[in-house]
């Protein structure tokens, strides 16, 4: 729980405006390294919006070690 805690603290609930768009706040388009190209994914209700190549890193991680990144993640 302290894992999806720290990670998902950043995370902002918006609304559409009347053309359908988000708007991401600038602060979270720095923490994220948004550029022009973002991947969008869909995850049950809700969506994350990703930098390719921070994603690409994701995939590559196994599940021994997202135990260790947890391990320095949590104090």
């Amino acid at each position: 729980r302290k894992l999806v805690r720290s990670i998902t603290r950043f995370a902002n609930t918006v609304k559409l405006d009347a053309q359908g768009r988000i708007q991401i706040t600038p602060n979270l388009k720095e923490y994220a390294s948004l550029k022009k190209e973002v991947i969008i994914i869909g995850v049950v209700n809700k969506i994350e919006i990703w930098n390719p190549s921070n994603l690409s890193k994701m995939e590559d991680i196994t599940p021994d070690a997202f135990d260790e990144l947890e391990d320095k993640v949590i104090l």
